[in-house]
């Protein structure tokens, strides 16, 4: 969260430490600057009991914030293991009271810091703060089977072949 307040850049690319590049990420995201956030696109669709499971107490939100319309961005929801974003885009004011809020809920905003951060992207898109891109910039290891993954990032003798089409994050 840090970077979105003390980057020394006005443009950043967080990565999660367990997450490595596959190709110049950079060619993915050439429209960065036209947004204030790019991130993931989810490659399938959220269930209430996904939603509960990996971002929200779904009875809390809606009891504490009845204008946030979680079923609207369902299928929007990421991992937020990478992103592209610019610094200044959220207030630090909003935040620490967002923070204050979940240390009194516990179990409102799931899996670390995944659903709060969700939270605070889409009710920021929701309200016209922020402009976001979600592209397909993460590949989540367990989505996929080994054998899948050995396919899609091939190795040599040499190290990895990447084809310009194969630019992602693994995560």
């Amino acid at each position: 969260m840090i970077c979105f307040w003390e980057s020394p850049w006005e443009h950043f690319l967080y990565m999660d430490s367990d997450t490595n590049y596959w190709g110049n990420i950079l060619n993915k995201v050439p429209h960065l600057k036209e947004y204030d956030m790019v991130i993931d696109r989810p490659n399938y669709e959220y269930s209430d009991e996904d939603i509960c499971r990996w971002f929200f107490d779904l009875p809390q939100l809606e009891k504490h914030f009845p204008n946030f319309n979680w079923k609207a961005r369902r299928n929007d929801y990421v991992c937020p293991g990478v992103i592209f974003g610019k610094r200044d885009i959220f207030s630090l004011d909003e935040y620490k009271e967002l923070l204050e809020f979940h240390s009194s809920h516990p179990g409102l905003f799931k899996m670390g810091d995944m659903g709060f951060l969700n939270f605070l992207i889409f009710r920021a898109v929701d309200e016209g703060r922020i402009q976001l891109c979600q592209d397909y910039l993460q590949f989540l290891m367990p989505d996929f089977d080994m054998d899948y993954i050995k396919k899609r990032f091939p190795f040599d003798e040499n190290g990895p072949v990447c084809q310009d089409e194969d630019v992602t994050l693994i995560h």
